[in-house]
This record gives C-alpha cells, sequence and structure tokens, in this order.
C-alpha cells in the first residue's frame, strides 16, 4: 500500500491480504483491498473480469519486493500453498488447490501458475485460458436487483472487448469448443475426486 502503511516490526513473518472488502489488516501489516469493476461497464457479468478482478497487497520487509504492482493471473486458492512456500513449510501429500504465486511475488517477469483457470457460481461457470473466456449462464448484474441470466454460452476475449459486453461465441465457435472441452475434463475430474 502507498502512503500510510505503519511500517512492520523486525521480525514479523508474511502478510497478505487477498480478496473482497475495505481496509483489511492481517497481523501487524496494513493493507487496503476490495472488490473492483474496474469501471469498465456499467453492469458487469458477475463472474465475468471487471467483477472477478479483486486487489491484494504481501508485506514482508527484507524478504519480499516493497512498492511493485503485478498483473498476472492468479486466485484466491492460490494464497494457501503461498503461505506455506513464504513459511518453508512442505505440502508434498495434501492435496491443495492452487499454486504458489511466490515466484510471481518476487518476480514481475514470472508468469502466472495457471494455464487454465475455472470459475463456479450457483449456476454459472466459467473456464479461462489467456484472454479467452467462456461463461455459462452468466447473470447481468442490473440496477435495483433486476438481474438477468444470460442463459446458455457467452465466449468473450480480454483482449479484444475488456468490458465483456459482446458475445464473440457465433465469430470464434472453434474457440467456444476448444474451452467447453476443457471444462467438461475439469467436471469429469471433479467427478473422479469424489467417488
Amino acid at each position: 500500500m502507498r502512503g500510510g502503511a505503519p511500517p512492520l516490526p523486525e521480525g514479523t513473518g508474511p502478510a497478505c491480504a487477498p480478496g473482497y472488502g475495505g481496509p483489511a489488516r492481517i497481523g501487524n501489516a496494513a493493507a487496503v483491498c476490495g472488490h473492483v469493476y474496474l469501471a469498465l461497464k456499467n453492469r458487469p457479468i458477475w463472474i465475468g473480469d471487471s467483477s472477478c478482478r479483486v486487489p491484494a497487497a504481501c508485506c514482508w520487509p527484507g524478504h519480499l519486493p516493497a512498492g511493485e504492482v503485478r498483473d498476472q493471473v492468479a486466485m484466491n486458492i492460490d494464497w494457501f500453498p503461498t503461505l506455506l512456500d513464504l513459511c518453508g513449510l512442505d505440502a508434498s501429500g495434501i492435496d491443495v488447490d492452487g499454486a504458489s504465486i511466490v515466484p510471481l511475488i518476487r518476480d514481475g517477469a514470472a508468469a502466472s501458475p495457471h494455464d487454465v483457470l475455472h470459475f463456479d457460481f450457483e449456476r454459472q461457470w466459467a473456464v479461462r485460458r489467456g484472454d479467452w473466456k467462456l461463461i455459462c449462464n452468466a447473470i447481468d448484474v442490473l440496477p435495483n436487483d433486476r438481474n438477468k441470466t444470460l442463459e446458455g454460452l457467452y465466449l468473450t476475449n480480454l483482449k479484444i472487448d475488456r468490458t465483456e459486453s459482446e458475445n464473440l461465441i457465433d465469430r470464434y465457435p472453434e474457440k467456444a469448443q476448444e474451452l467447453l472441452a476443457l471444462r467438461r475434463a475439469y467436471e469429469a475430474s471433479l467427478g473422479k475426486d469424489k467417488e
């Protein structure tokens, strides 16, 4: 956090403030984090990039870079393995969702640990690979809680249209099928875990 974060006492461990909410305080680290809509459109799709993009802050003087910004993709499920990694704890033998983002935190040129991301919320789901995202049953957030479900599949490309305001499925049907196959494989992997 720039301008106003109190200094951390010597010997303080890593502090991370991921996710939604207002000002957050973890241990002796102060951070401001919250849900943002990026002012991309007046009505964000609930599972769209404009409502999934959430700032986070990390602080560990002497161990992590300070005053830097990262734009690589990570998820909330990455924080647990990241904290294990920062604390030097071994997670082998434990089925841990997510991946450590310590390399990304330490090096702004590091790649995201994710080639593909999956999102689920109620009847909605999305799969993202690179700039492409396929959303099913997206909820279009409207004023006065008059939300509308966009039934079926909705394809977006964040490089072409960061606002996700146009469904590209008719222009890029092969990309939709590629992402749908990734989703089906993901669903199958979850079924195997339940057996």
